[in-house]
């Protein structure tokens, strides 16, 4: 094993810990509704983005990851996804929008990916999943730590709940309550994973009430697309868990079902003991979804190969006050045109192969995890959201920590003298080729940092409070920083 593959996942997951750490302990000492926090979660978010983006070029140019078959079809796609890219952002109308997100998406995506990657190579080294020891902190401890992060959000949800005044602002600094919403869900599933799994009757205790109480909050809110979500990806690892017989898994299943439905029962008393929620779940119309829905395969339409350009569509005149279309996918359509397309087929190829490993390891509730992100990404803004973006980098290391951990593969294999023969004529070809991969990469990843810090680089410290409170917020939208104003403003 090289010395740079574990450190690197121990340094991305404590950067990304104390970061999520630091929104939570934010969001407890900003007054209700404060716009600052969106700020300073935004302002936390490409702090993070930047410091991966310098853990993961190192590791490339060191040669941590060896880059394997399908390795050509992925530097292919990305190699078109810069192309069309930097094409429909040198037309685009806002040309310095279009280059901030495309900065941000890449970084989000590409950075993320090979981040999971050095997780991954660190499992193949050690195949043994890391547990708990005497006097040391191991992975168990600081996934199942970063499940109560979010009750340091929550806690006006309690503060409301103890003076019997559910309809002050419990949400704290989220303005919006669809952010909050979709900053529960991957540490809701993070939970039910049960992280440090313990057959004690006070863990599986605490795993119920956090989780009914993390649910109590999402159906307050009337989250249905959270809700929806959470409810068929559990029903499906229920009937995989089901079909295959598998009476281990059961148990955590249930923890998660008792949770979800004593959150719905949480709610039932409260509605009827103290006062009906403003945001029901059952409620009629889409929210204006629909439409929201229509309008982005209107703009893929009418530029269907470059799109209208990056973070347009709140800023075209038909766009109704919402500065995306609460659904990724066809945000990344209408907005990017094919790269669009290539990158979400990255996207998905990501996701199924990952759900397939964890089905192979039957880890039913791993692919119910993987589905209820798959469809929140295309019913809300999880994909857009600050604080969403860390949850969901979490979820995925646990994941394939779960989906590699019990791989055995051999950390030397002493190869044959004809093997070693045989491997010597393509030696140089396979150096050459996996130097340039990685330096290809490293290339990318490091000249999106660089626009992104160009972009936004005075707002990465700045004081400034948001000034735009009136649009369904974006990544950067909410956050318009007051030195960021005049760029800022939407015509």
């Amino acid at each position: 094993m090289t010395l740079m593959r574990f450190p690197i996942s121990l340094i991305g997951l404590w950067i990304i810990l104390i970061i999520a750490l630091g929104l939570g302990w934010a969001n407890l000492n900003l007054a209700y509704g404060s716009v600052q926090h969106y700020d300073f979660c935004r302002q936390l978010e490409v702090l993070w983005l930047l410091l991966n983006a310098v853990v993961v070029t190192w590791g490339l140019l060191r040669g941590s990851i060896r880059f394997g078959r399908h390795s050509a079809i992925f530097l292919l796609f990305s190699a078109l996804i810069w192309i069309l890219a930097s094409w429909s952002m040198y037309r685009a109308p806002y040309a310095w929008a279009a280059q901030r997100d495309f900065a941000l998406q890449w970084l989000w995506l590409i950075g993320g990916y090979f981040h999971l990657v050095f997780v991954r190579q660190y499992l193949l080294d050690r195949p043994a999943f890391p547990q708990k020891q005497s006097g040391k902190l191991t992975l168990p401890h600081l996934f199942f730590g970063a499940t109560w992060l979010p009750l340091m959000t929550l806690v006006w949800l309690i503060v409301s709940l103890y003076q019997l005044n559910i309809e002050m602002e419990w949400h704290g600094g989220f303005a919006n309550i669809r952010m909050l919403d979709d900053a529960l869900l991957p540490f809701l599933w993070l939970l039910w994973l049960q992280p440090g799994r313990s057959s004690r009757w006070t863990y599986q205790a605490s795993i119920l009430i956090l989780g009914a109480f993390y649910s109590l909050a999402l159906w307050l809110d009337g989250a249905r697309a959270v809700l929806f979500a959470s409810f068929l990806g559990l029903s499906l690892a229920t009937i995989l868990a089901l079909i295959q017989r598998d009476r281990q898994a059961m148990p955590s299943i249930s923890v998660a079902w008792a949770g979800l439905i004593g959150g719905l029962g949480l709610n039932w008393l409260i509605q009827t003991l103290l006062v009906q929620s403003g945001h029901p779940v059952l409620r009629a119309g889409s929210s204006g979804r629909v439409e929201l829905w229509q309008l982005s395969l209107q703009h893929w339409q009418s530029q269907p190969w470059l799109g209208v350009g990056g973070d347009h569509f709140g800023r075209l005149a038909d766009a109704a006050r919402s500065m995306h279309p609460h659904n990724l996918p066809l945000q990344w359509l209408g907005e990017w045109g094919i790269a669009g397309l290539l990158a979400l087929l990255l996207l998905a190829a990501g996701m199924v192969r990952l759900g397939q490993r964890l089905y192979r390891r039957q880890q039913w509730l791993g692919v119910g995890a993987i589905i209820a992100v798959a469809i929140n990404l295309g019913l809300s803004g999880m994909g857009v959201y600050p604080v969403s973006h860390l949850g969901l980098m979490l979820l995925a290391i646990f994941l394939v920590l779960k989906a590699y951990s019990t791989v055995e593969v051999p950390t030397s294999i002493q190869p044959s003298p004809t093997a070693q023969s045989q491997d010597l004529k393509a030696s140089r070809f396979d150096s050459f080729y996996q130097r340039m991969t990685a330096g290809i990469f490293a290339a990318s990843i490091l000249l999106a940092a660089l626009i992104l810090l160009s972009g936004v680089g005075s707002d990465l410290f700045s004081t400034g409070q948001s000034i735009d409170d009136q649009n369904a917020p974006r990544f950067w939208q909410y956050g318009r920083a007051r030195h960021l104003a005049l760029e800022e403003i939407t015509p």
